[in-house]
C-alpha cells in the first residue's frame, strides 16, 4: 500500500489568509477613498481659480463685476462652469470702488463626498482670498486663507 501526501490548504491556513486580507482591506480602503476624494476636491479649486480670472477680465472690460442691470448677479455667468462633483454660485456686493464678488463651489451629494449636499464648500473672492468653509461635513478649524484638500491639513 502506497501513501500519497495530501495537497491543498488546511482550514486554519485559509482562515489566517482571510484574516490577513481583512486587516489589509481595513487599512487600505479608507486611505483609497480619501485619495479619490482629494482628487475630486482639486476640481473645485481649478474651476474657482479659472472663474476668478474670467471675472477679472470681465471687470477690465466693463469696470464692474455685476451684470448689466443686476446689482448682485455676477457679470460673467457662473453657469459656464460645469462639473459632476460641484455646483457653483457667485454674488456681487457693494458698488463702485468697493464692489466685490465671491464665488462658491459646493459639493454635490452622492458623488463620493457623502450623502449630504455641501459637505465640502470652497470660496474665492476678488482679492484671491481662498476659503474652505466646510470640509468633510464639518466647519474646518483652520480653513481661512486656503483650500483644504486633505484631512489634518492646515493653512
Amino acid at each position: 500500500m502506497r501513501f500519497s501526501k495530501q495537497q491543498g490548504f488546511t482550514l486554519v491556513e485559509m482562515m489566517i489568509v482571510v484574516a490577513i486580507i481583512f486587516i489589509l482591506a481595513r487599512i487600505a480602503l479608507p486611505a483609497y477613498t480619501d485619495y479619490i476624494t482629494r482628487g475630486k476636491l482639486v476640481e473645485a479649486g481649478v474651476n474657482l481659480a479659472s472663474y476668478r480670472t474670467s471675472m477679472e477680465q470681465y471687470y477690465q472690460d466693463m469696470r464692474t463685476y455685476a451684470a448689466s442691470g443686476a446689482a448682485t448677479t455676477c457679470g460673467f455667468p457662473i453657469s459656464s462652469v460645469t462639473s459632476k462633483y460641484f455646483t457653483y454660485g457667485c454674488a456681487v456686493s457693494g458698488t463702485g470702488a468697493t464692489q466685490t464678488f465671491t464665488a462658491v463651489a459646493s459639493s454635490v451629494a452622492g458623488q463620493g463626498f457623502g450623502n449630504a449636499v455641501a459637505n465640502y464648500v470652497y470660496t474665492i473672492d476678488d482679492n484671491n482670498t481662498k476659503t474652505t468653509t466646510r470640509f468633510g461635513g464639518a466647519a474646518p478649524a483652520s480653513g481661512v486663507g486656503c483650500w483644504l484638500v486633505k484631512r489634518g491639513q492646515s493653512c
